[in-house]
């Protein structure tokens, strides 16, 4: 929608020139009034100041700013000394006062803007941040901090530079900008991208509140979409809700094809890959972040993965204000050992890991860079947090009862398995990995997603089906204490083969759906009708795995699960069409089973 007219009795053109440095003290800018500002901005023939239109936004007055805040009205608009020209912005007042500052710049050198922000808050406690997207632009994140204000100045490639001065103590505003980031495909039908167009979307996350103390263990999932709540979109572009029941979030460098996040930790100095948040009882309780994998990441040297560690340690003690335990575990075949320094506060709990480049262990490459990764938990979870470190171990709260009484049978037939945890296995062909990681989440067996597609072979490049499938669940059940059986395997000899039917199919099921227990299900996609049908574009063809979590016998129904996210937990299909396109069936259990 055009932008109305200044308040003047005729429409012709106005030209004025300005300088936001008139109407904003920057070494206090919440000072600043609505009147101080209306007053300062008067403009002699104008019932009310050209050079800001304005509007309610959620209780709160929104002043918009820049060079054309009426459509008969052109500002030459400058701030901060005359060292920036600012394009477009707002000011946010509540109450009358000033609460929050967003302007966009023409573009300049940062060498020219940083300056010329550190002198306006010359004792401020700086971070800069550089960053690299998937498709290789470069760019900044610049936080100053001071006892009031937050100021971040981010840069990105040839987009106009991003001013943000927000009170301290508030939650960072989420920062956009349009331009070409490059192109990836997801499973899922494209128009869950959050635009068409060409062009994409990159953004900035501040993930810092996650160590925010007793605050971080009291946010609820609504809290979290309010957090990145962004007009327009009825769904956040920073994150996606994994099950319908909003009980785990993902956070992503890629979430959408034409989207780039950069997930940023400790005012920019760290800066993630990915961030899963976990919820119990309507409040958050555990996160996990890959800080760098070599599957997403991509090789780098070893000083560069050494400068990541000592960064993150580093951030973290000052963050959390306490001294590190080193704690150290030993790698087995294919499972890298690994390097932690845990942190513990009255609140929470926080484990920094990294393979250990020293470790020579059998089938790995000495001084390798794998992976960094932090897991953060509520005191609360003391146990869980204790578990992380010991790859394979299941938790002595997993029974044969407890699996049993997951399993709920509906009015309408269907026998179903619950409580199984959802993954987003994204774009990379993970569907064996996200398959076992469910598996294991769901018998609380400690494991890392990036270890296990590193036993299992998967490679960011392609998918893990066919023989290599077995192979790598042959290596699972030896490392992870698992108890490995294969129904239907690509390994059966003819005459065992011979005897399978669509009979058999369901008794496997049956069986093993009563006792609580999913199995893994390779088939070919495509072969069968869906209900839901399969989306209309991403993975609707191929080599697949899934996991069978139900059975209608009345309908002669197979009920299954893909590890795609939210809006594919349940699923169905003919039993037999189902058993004709399948390539295996698998079951994974705790090896005391």
């Amino acid at each position: 929608m055009p932008f109305p007219l200044a308040a003047q009795e005729t429409a012709s053109e106005h030209s004025f020139t300005a300088n936001l440095d008139d109407v904003i003290d920057w070494a206090a800018p919440f000072d600043t009034t609505e009147s101080h500002l209306a007053e300062t901005w008067a403009q002699e023939g104008f019932k009310s100041s050209p050079l800001y239109s304005q509007r309610q936004q959620s209780g709160s007055d929104v002043l918009r700013i820049g060079e054309h805040p009426y459509r008969n009205i052109s500002v030459a608009l400058s701030a901060l000394g005359g060292a920036a020209r600012v394009v477009s912005g707002q000011l946010e007042f509540k109450d009358k006062a000033l609460q929050n500052i967003a302007l966009d710049l023409a573009p300049q050198p940062e060498t020219t803007l940083l300056p010329a922000l550190e002198s306006r808050w010359p004792n401020a406690e700086k971070r800069h941040t550089p960053f690299v997207t998937s498709a290789g632009q470069t760019g900044s994140i610049t936080v100053l901090r001071t006892p009031s204000a937050r100021v971040t100045l981010t840069v990105f490639a040839d987009q106009a530079p991003h001013l943000q001065v927000e009170k301290t103590g508030t939650a960072p505003t989420p920062i956009t900008f349009r331009g070409k980031i490059g192109n990836r495909r997801t499973p899922d039908d494209a128009s869950t991208t959050p635009d068409a167009a060409e062009d994409g979307f990159i953004s900035v996350a501040e993930l810092d509140f996650l160590l925010a103390g007793d605050r971080a263990w009291k946010i609820q999932p609504q809290d979290l979409d309010q957090r990145y709540a962004m007009e327009g979109r009825e769904k956040p572009l920073h994150f996606e809700w994994l099950d319908s029941t909003h009980s785990r979030a993902r956070f992503s460098r890629r979430p959408f094809s034409n989207v780039e996040v950069i997930l940023t930790l400790c005012e920019g100095q760290i800066v993630a890959e990915e961030a899963n948040l976990d919820f119990e009882n309507d409040h958050l309780a555990r996160v996990t972040l890959s800080v760098f994998n070599v599957g997403d990441s991509g090789e780098i040297s070893t000083p560069a993965f050494e400068q990541i560690i000592r960064t993150c340690g580093r951030t973290l003690g000052q963050v959390l204000g306490v001294s590190p335990k080193e704690q150290r575990q030993q790698g087995r075949g294919p499972v890298a050992a690994t390097v932690g320094w845990a942190w513990a506060t009255p609140h929470t709990l926080a484990l920094m890991e990294h393979n250990d480049l020293n470790a020579k262990n059998t089938g790995r490459r000495t001084g390798s860079p794998e992976f960094v990764r932090i897991k953060i938990a509520s005191a609360e979870y003391k146990d869980w947090f204790l578990g992380i470190k010991r790859v394979g171990e299941t938790s002595t709260t997993v029974s044969r009862a407890g699996l049993v009484n997951n399993v709920q049978h509906e009015a309408n037939g269907d026998v179903v398995i619950t409580n199984v945890p959802m993954v987003d296995q994204g774009p990379k062909g993970y569907c064996v990995v996200a398959s076992c990681q469910r598996l294991f989440e769901y018998y609380h067996i400690a494991f890392d997603q990036h270890q296990l597609a590193q036993v299992v072979g998967t490679t960011a490049d392609g998918g893990t089906l066919g023989s290599a499938t077995e192979e790598g669940l042959d290596k699972i059940d030896s490392l992870f204490k698992t108890r490995f059986k294969s129904l239907i395997s690509y390994r059966m000899d003819s005459r065992d083969r011979e005897k399978l039917n669509a009979d058999r199919f369901k008794k496997m099921i049956r069986d093993s759906i009563d006792q609580g227990i999913p199995l893994l299900w390779s088939l070919g996609l495509g072969q069968m009708r869906e209900d839901p049908p399969l989306p209309q574009s991403g993975q609707i063809s191929g080599g697949h795995m899934r996991l069978i979590i139900g059975y209608n016998d009345a309908q002669q129904r197979v009920i299954f699960s893909d590890s795609w996210g939210a809006g594919h937990e349940k699923k169905s299909a003919d039993m037999r069409a189902a058993f004709a396109c399948t390539h295996g069936l698998y079951s994974l259990t705790p090896r005391s089973y």
